[in-house]
């Protein structure tokens, strides 16, 4: 709940895919040397589809996750990362076809919200 008060944490549920243009769920899962962490995730947190730019402690140590119109833009993403970062490695990439909850919120065919599930984090006491 700290993070989220402080901002470090934002969570966001702000339209229902089918209202623009359509988009997709693509993810990275990558190693980025030591050196060049920090800034690598900084780097995909500043774009703006990026949805969640993470570093896990795992043999893979950067997670990012974006919205993207064409796929094509993971790969100009991984070109500009290891330009930023040499010596990055993609381990995996992985691409959404549809998604059933977000933030909470039950998503129908549509992505439009038809139902709730609380977030744990919400709950008093």
């Amino acid at each position: 709940m700290k993070h989220l008060a402080s901002g470090y944490l934002v969570l966001r549920c702000e339209f229902a895919t089918s209202a623009g243009l359509p988009v997709r769920e693509a993810s990275l899962i990558l190693n980025v040397p030591g050196r060049h962490l920090e800034a690598a995730g900084r780097y995909m947190a500043g774009l703006p589809n990026c949805r969640v730019s993470v570093e896990v402690f795992s043999v893979h140590n950067l997670v990012a996750t974006f919205w993207v119109h064409d796929l094509d833009e993971i790969h100009a993403y991984e070109r500009e990362l290891e330009a930023r970062a040499p010596g990055t490695v993609v381990f995996s990439r992985s691409v959404t076809l549809r998604t059933y909850k977000r933030v909470g919120h039950i998503l129908g065919r549509e992505g439009r919200s038809v139902g709730r599930v609380p977030v744990p984090i919400w709950r008093r006491g």
